[in-house]
C-alpha cells in the first residue's frame, strides 16, 4: 500500500509499496505526522484535507505567468512618464529658486 506522510495538512513524503503503516515521529513543535493511504499520483507538497480525505495541488505554489511583452512595454512607458514628471517638477522648483535668488541679489522683495 502507498502512504502519504502528512504534517500540518501538507504531504512531506510519499512511501510506495509499504507492507505496514509507516510511522514518523512528531516534528520539533510536537505536531504529529500522519500516514494516509494514497494512490501513486500523490506528490510531496500537495495539501491534504482531513475533513474530506482528499489530496489537492497547492495553487499558491504554482508559478505565476510571466507578463506579456505588451504589458512590460506599457509598464516601462508609465514608469518613464512618472520619472519625467518628477524631473520636470524638480526643474520648475529649481528655476523658481534661482529667480528668487536673482531678485534678492537685485534688492527686490522675495515672497
Amino acid at each position: 500500500m502507498n502512504y502519504a506522510m502528512v504534517l500540518k495538512n501538507r504531504v512531506i513524503d510519499v512511501l510506495l509499496d509499504q507492507e505496514k503503516e509507516p510511522y514518523y515521529p512528531p516534528d520539533p513543535e510536537g505536531n504529529n505526522v500522519l500516514a494516509i493511504p494514497c494512490v501513486d499520483t500523490i506528490a510531496i507538497g500537495m495539501l491534504y484535507d482531513p475533513e474530506t480525505g482528499e489530496f489537492m495541488e497547492d495553487v499558491s505554489l504554482q508559478p505565476q505567468p510571466e507578463p506579456r511583452s505588451m504589458e512590460l512595454l506599457m509598464q516601462a512607458q508609465a514608469d518613464a512618464e512618472l520619472r519625467d514628471f518628477a524631473i520636470q517638477q524638480g526643474q520648475e522648483m529649481l528655476a523658481q529658486q534661482m529667480a528668487d535668488i536673482e531678485l534678492a541679489m537685485l534688492g527686490g522683495n522675495v515672497i
